[in-house]
């Protein structure tokens, strides 16, 4: 049969009609038939069609010359194809399933001084609940080159694995704002007593406890992070690591850098260092 409006489906329904035997349906019928699940009563319940599976969908693709003798082909939804890598360099594609049909993409790098830094990049077949925004940006800093950056991004289709990290982004580009860090290595509760200057778009004064996978050792970090770090509940991955409980972020600790000089003198040079230690005296709370 020639579908016709906005009937663009082709469906195939499994069921049974009350008090009779098994049947199949077939036929045409909007996108939305598709999102029903096993067990749904289409009419009334005491004399509708109740599905004992869910409906098996096939979208027409139009033709070029429509007419009531021309053949309708059909063509199936499109199959996501995501990646799965065994380190770094190497991926392989990982097809989806028809219930997990969106690409999660991570690429992320943890940065523990000039010349100690780790990559990786993975991607995996979730479903579409699990795809709460097409960018996320996960990301902290805790001192001088000590931090760590995890960007998640969505795809359908034929996904292409993201390029490894290579580095943190500039440290050059500081924003006003100044959260409460911990000096040096730290492990045990983080004072209030030193701030840093927060990289630009790291405009949450955030702390972290971390659990070793390998020594088990609690590391408690402090320092400026991103806001999806704090609203979407912490990170999706961080080898070698493991959340002790949520980040803790707050405003409340935040401190705003005055460049200007209220003593009617002329304003002095912006400082240009990636991390700004003060005392919490010598700054305006916001």
């Amino acid at each position: 049969m020639n579908c016709t409006g906005n009937e663009t489906v082709c469906f195939t329904l499994n069921g049974t009609w009350r008090g009779g035997g098994p049947q199949i349906l077939k036929g045409c019928a909007t996108p939305e038939v598709c999102h029903l699940q096993a067990n749904t009563t289409l009419g009334p319940e005491a004399s509708g069609f109740h599905l004992t599976a869910k409906p098996e969908c096939n979208y027409v693709a139009p033709t070029t010359h429509p007419g009531p003798h021309v053949p309708v082909t059909h063509t199936k939804a499109k199959v996501t194809v995501c990646f799965t890598c065994s380190d770094l360099h190497h991926c392989n594609p990982l097809p989806c399933t028809e219930d997990r049909n969106y690409c999660l993409q991570i690429a992320g790098i943890t940065v523990l001084g000039a010349s100690n830094s780790v990559s990786w990049r993975n991607g995996s077949c979730v479903a579409s609940k699990d795809c709460t925004s097409d960018n996320s940006i996960f990301a902290l800093t805790y001192g001088i080159g000590f931090g760590f950056r995890v960007n998640t991004t969505c795809c359908q289709g034929n996904c292409q694995e993201p390029p490894p990290l290579a580095t943190l982004p500039a440290s050059g580009t500081l924003s006003k704002f100044l959260c409460p860090t911990c000096p040096g290595g730290h492990s045990g509760p983080c004072n209030h007593f030193f701030y840093m200057q927060c990289p630009s778009g790291e405009t949450e004064c955030v702390q972290m406890n971390l659990v070793s996978e390998e020594g088990g050792r609690n590391l408690s970090v402090r320092g400026c992070g991103t806001r999806d770090l704090c609203q979407i509940g912490g990170l999706p991955t961080l080898p070698g690591h493991r959340l002790a409980r949520w980040p803790v972020c707050s405003t409340t600790q935040r401190a705003v850098l005055d460049s200007e000089c209220h003593s009617g003198a002329a304003p002095g040079p912006r400082l240009a260092l990636p991390v700004l230690m003060v005392a919490l005296g010598t700054v305006a709370r916001s």
